[in-house]
């Protein structure tokens, strides 16, 4: 018979003692896990008696979650070694800030096979500069590889069995099957994908927007400002990850992880709550957290500040004016009501209109590859074909191009977005350069534009030179 898989929950907070609703459900039915699930808590005293004691006895976590209860085969532990030796799944869910104790404590003590996951949404410091990925923390102190869960899970909704769904980053497929099956339930629906980073920062930065969301909420300004703020939280988000963290996906941000659990963040929880709160009352972030959150902590003001530091650090500032004001609000230097001004200008409000960009020779700036499948230069009236675009390229700030090529020739580009997209013509209007460039593999270099979804198109006329397009996702 195969050896069990022993899980331990490590934290016993609210989204904690949520999840192991799920994860003490699945331990108990499904033959590849161990019962038995222990749970790290922190040690407190409630009403006389132990919080430890409370939960194995009632099986209720009356200060983080009360009124749900818990599997009987979640034994609340008030020793984190003791509750993670014999683990083979250890799930972090604790605030972020106590991680590095945490694996100081850990290391050497765990099984040496053991994997981790991270449901951890935050930052930490590194030194020199710049944010450490708790994920990679993880992994760097107890030698143990570490997947992440994110998504638009509000813990109180998760534990009353509301539907939902979830994100996992998992670089290793080994794993992938058994982290699925230890979280999947008839109402909580798990997309595994190997973009890892992409899927813990997702979960971090969401955190900083909803502070946003709360001021605006706390401003009166209405759903229409909401909105905005929501989108170029969004498109801030995306482009964090392009120049911080190369190589991930776009895709990523249309999962649970991304922009659906921006949106509920924006419109619930803990961050937007206390940035309502606070246009409201007036009181710190340090007080309302105090007073709103039940012992709770508040991630989007560190967040924003791990972020600024990196930013500044990088002379980056100015293009993230959300982030960056986001930051200034929570830290006393700006005013809430500074935050529209902050963001009137934000660089995806200035657009270039494209017409020619030059009076280039299509042969002297596209690709050997593709001048072969050319039948001359372009000329008015010429008929532009769709065109499929195979990039490799996580560009989600660069428009891609099309310009008079034959039908279904491919396109490649160095880079790391796996997509194929089709590219029909549009006339040119409403650009964005930034002068991002694209090296082909014969050393060519092809400028692109920022990247949109548009649906419909129409034949262009096209002057001698090279036009520059739309791209249809």
């Amino acid at each position: 018979m195969a050896q069990k898989t022993s899980v331990c929950i490590v934290g016993s907070g609210n989204w904690g003692s949520a999840i192991a609703k799920i994860v003490g459900a699945n331990c108990a039915n499904l033959p590849e896990f161990e019962e038995r699930v222990t749970m790290y808590v922190y040690e407190e005293m409630i009403d006389g008696k132990k919080l430890t004691e409370i939960i194995n006895t009632t099986h209720e976590n009356v200060k983080y979650l009360p009124g749900h209860k818990l599997p009987p085969n979640v034994i609340a532990v008030p020793d984190l070694v003791e509750a993670a030796k014999d683990a083979d799944v250890l799930i972090f869910v604790v605030p972020h800030q106590f991680i590095p104790n945490f694996c100081k404590q850990l290391l050497g003590k765990l099984k040496p096979n053991a994997i981790a996951i991270s449901l951890i949404k935050g930052f930490d410091k590194a030194e020199g500069g710049g944010i450490d990925l708790i994920s990679h923390i993880i992994t760097r102190h107890l030698k143990v590889p570490c997947a992440v869960l994110m998504g638009a899970n509000l813990a109180n909704e998760v534990a009353e069995g509301q539907f939902c769904e979830t994100t996992i980053g998992c670089r290793d497929a080994k794993y992938a099957k058994i982290l699925r099956d230890l979280f999947q339930a008839n109402h909580f629906r798990v997309v595994v994908v190997d973009d890892s980073d992409a899927v813990e920062i997702c979960g971090a930065l969401k955190n900083i927007v909803a502070m946003g969301a709360g001021f605006v909420d706390g401003l009166g300004l209405g759903d229409n400002t909401k909105a905005a703020v929501i989108r170029l939280g969004l498109m801030e988000m995306i482009r964090f990850v392009e120049i911080m963290y190369p190589g991930g996906k776009l895709s990523t941000f249309f999962e649970s992880c991304g922009v659906a659990d921006l949106i509920t963040t924006c419109y619930g929880g803990r961050n937007r709550k206390v940035g309502e709160a606070f246009v409201k009352s007036g009181k710190t972030i340090q007080q309302l957290e105090t007073e709103l959150l039940n012992g709770q902590k508040l991630q989007g003001p560190l967040t924003a500040e791990e972020v600024n530091y990196m930013l500044k650090n990088k002379n980056l500032e100015e293009k993230f004016p959300l982030f960056t004001a986001i930051h200034k609000i929570c830290s006393g230097s700006l005013k809430p009501q500074d935050l529209i001004e902050c963001i009137r200008c934000h660089p995806e409000h200035i657009k270039t209109f494209a017409t020619d960009v030059g009076k280039f020779s299509t042969k002297s700036l596209l690709p050997t590859a593709v001048n072969k499948h050319l039948n001359g230069p372009l000329t008015n009236n010429s008929k532009l074909c769709s065109t499929t675009f195979h990039s490799n390229s996580f560009s989600p700030f660069k428009r891609k191009f099309s310009m008079g090529m034959r039908p279904n020739l491919p396109i490649s580009c160095n880079g790391h977005l796996r997509s194929s997209y089709k590219i029909t013509p549009l006339l040119c209007q409403d650009y964005t350069m930034l002068g991002q460039q694209c090296k082909y593999g014969d050393g060519k270099i092809m400028k692109i534009l920022r990247f949109t979804k548009i649906c419909e198109y129409q034949i262009l006329p096209v002057m001698v030179g090279l036009k520059i397009f739309r791209l249809l996702k």
